[in-house]
């Protein structure tokens, strides 16, 4: 991300299935998610758009489930 292109799509891939994963369970500060598609039971992308410094949590119902999620 940069001033001039301020969106990106970001894959995020759970370590484990799940069918219960929604855009709710993402909060991004300073931005806005857009575009939010379950590819499958362990794979999602959303496109992203920055309006500032950004900050990423992604919560999963415990810790340990937020350790397994990886935003690459």
């Amino acid at each position: 991300l940069n001033i001039s292109d301020p969106s990106d799509t970001i894959t995020i891939t759970l370590s484990e299935a799940s069918n219960d994963f929604t855009q709710n369970d993402i909060n991004f500060t300073h931005g806005t998610i857009t575009n939010f598609t379950k590819v499958s039971s362990s794979v999602y992308t959303l496109l992203y758009t920055a309006n500032g410094n950004t900050d990423a949590n992604v919560f999963r119902g415990s810790k340990e489930d937020f350790q397994k999620i990886l935003i690459h």
